[in-house]
């Protein structure tokens, strides 16, 4: 491989936006992150602005070019990935006419109820393989539709949070096919935006951008936006993927069987099968992924992971936070010291990371709790549950799946900031039973996009080859014995913790409550 060429990778996460320069062989020249804000006006709302993405993301491109000491003719391709589903309204002149809904957000609950009750969850699943959720891009246009007419009407496309970066750097609406799979408007045996769901929603195809394949180029950085960012004008820029699917791709989900468990402000662990599974009664579907013909044989996770431990570190732990920038040490491997410190099942306490709502099958409305608080519990024991309650979500998760597919695996990797953690990746061993791995690379995101990127302009002779030979096992822990006999003893507690909320209705009767009180205020 040359030396002298580089590659851009893009990833504009849920609390903050990484870029990040890489060799041809993977090795990072230059990485910067800025973090945004997650505004909640209302309860159950969650938007961001896009004009702060952007500029967020232009300052991270020019510190990487900092850092590199390169030329901008020496990258030679883009690619950009980010989260998923939340919809941003764009005028025809390229304006964002509203925050983006992010997929954070649940105020499209009631257009989720009546997409069930007029298409049926079960047909929605038929055709798009994903369960119809608030999560998901579909009932939030319809929330605009009903909620914001005049955005509506003077909306000429609806563009996913990275298709948005993209759009800035070349002028073009697209989008890829992990990111349209991922709306509830995709029809996944087609490979195109279904007819019949658009149909039944009542929303045009032209405004939605065009489907591609990740790895395809739509177009080339405009002369202005090379002049604003530092970038050559006319380097080509990839359609890009879902933050999840590039991740997943950049950590090694390119062989079946093979775990992969993706940690940042969400938790989503898969194993990789080379069979599609569709089974609405069960919940079952493989995702689609980047490398086709590939897809998630097991999957699932937690919406709330290292936002939750964000949340503990900024409310909870805010005197060691300030004491950690002033000496620039990380706030969060003060937190794993204590956690380290505290015994496995942190004496009894159970924390289910259900902060904001969980996908089904659970109940989007379900909330946080701790449960077994005393007079003598320690703060060590709160953070290190928090990380407990992330991992018994992600066994119940595969454990759901092994018993209806069959589908393990022997090992997961990790990856994102969390994989960063020794003891919460002991924390899993422990839970899940097998052993946890820790790459060479952090973020599998950027480097998933960039070598898109390098593909698309032939530095790469195939899809697979750059992930086996770029992406390395570092560290492995294994499951202790005696670790997993206190989480095999606890995990049918939280299990029955969270059955015995959901039978009695209790997070239904508190959301009805909490919304009515707060509604309008």
């Amino acid at each position: 491989m040359n030396s002298d060429i580089y590659l851009l990778g893009i990833d504009l996460g849920t609390m903050g936006v990484k870029s990040t320069i890489y060799t041809t062989e993977g090795k990072v020249a230059g990485s910067s992150y800025k973090e945004y804000p997650l505004d909640s006006p209302y309860p159950g709302w969650a938007q961001q602005d896009q004009n702060l993405w952007w500029k967020s993301t232009v300052s991270t491109i020019k510190e990487c070019f900092k850092q590199a000491k390169i030329s901008p003719d020496d990258v030679v391709a883009i690619g950009a990935c980010g989260q998923s589903h939340g919809p941003s309204a764009i005028s025809r002149d390229g304006k964002p006419l509203l925050p983006c809904i992010t997929w954070v957000d649940r105020r499209s609950e009631p257009q989720v109820k009546r997409i069930a009750e007029k298409v049926g969850a079960r047909r929605v699943f038929e055709i798009n393989g994903y369960p119809l959720d608030a999560a998901y891009t579909a009932s939030k246009i319809l929330w605009i539709k009903e909620n914001a007419l005049d955005v509506y009407r003077n909306t000429y496309k609806f563009l996913l949070p990275k298709d948005f970066i993209v759009f800035k750097l070349t002028g073009a609406f697209s989008t890829d096919r992990t990111d349209a799979f991922a709306t509830n408007l995709f029809d996944i045996k087609k490979n195109r935006w279904s007819d019949e769901l658009l149909r039944e929603y009542d929303i045009p195809v032209d405004m939605l951008p065009e489907i591609h394949e990740p790895w395809e180029i739509v177009g080339e950085v405009l002369e202005t936006v090379a002049d604003e960012v530092g970038l050559k004008k006319g380097t080509p820029v990839v359609a890009g993927g879902g933050d999840w699917a590039c991740t997943f791709y950049g950590a090694g989900f390119t062989k079946p069987g093979r775990g992969v468990d993706m940690t940042g402000t969400v938790d989503a662990i898969m194993v990789a099968s080379d069979k599609f599974m569709l089974d609405f009664e069960n919940g079952v579907s493989g995702l689609t992924h980047i490398v086709p013909g590939l897809y998630s044989g097991a999957w699932g996770g937690t919406q709330h992971a290292g936002s939750i431990l964000r949340w503990f570190r900024d409310e909870l732990f805010c005197y060691e936070k300030s004491v950690a920038e002033k000496y620039n040490l990380s706030s969060y491997k003060l937190m794993d010291i204590e956690a380290e410190a505290t015994p496995p099942g942190s004496r009894g306490l159970l924390i289910p990371p259900n902060f904001g709502g969980q996908r089904r099958p659970e109940n989007p409305n379900s909330r946080g709790l701790i449960y077994g608080l005393t007079l003598t519990t320690k703060r060590g024991e709160i953070i290190r549950a928090i990380m407990e309650g992330i991992a018994f979500k992600l066994k119940a998760d595969l454990d759901r799946w092994r018993k209806i597919t069959g589908v393990t695996c022997d090992e997961v990797r990790g990856i994102g900031g969390g994989a960063r953690s020794k003891i919460w990746r002991q924390i899993k061993a422990d839970i899940l039973g097998v052993p946890f791995c820790r790459i060479n690379i952090d973020e599998g995101g950027n480097l998933g996009a960039a070598i898109l990127g390098g593909y698309a302009v032939g530095l790469y002779k195939d899809l697979i080859e750059p992930v086996e030979t770029i992406v390395k096992v570092e560290e492995k822990e294994t499951p202790i014995p005696e670790n997993q006999e206190v989480y095999d003893r606890l995990y049918p507690l939280y299990l029955k913790l969270l059955n015995t909320l959901e039978e009695t209705k209790f997070y239904d009767l508190y959301m009805e409550t909490v919304m009515d009180i707060y509604k309008g205020r």
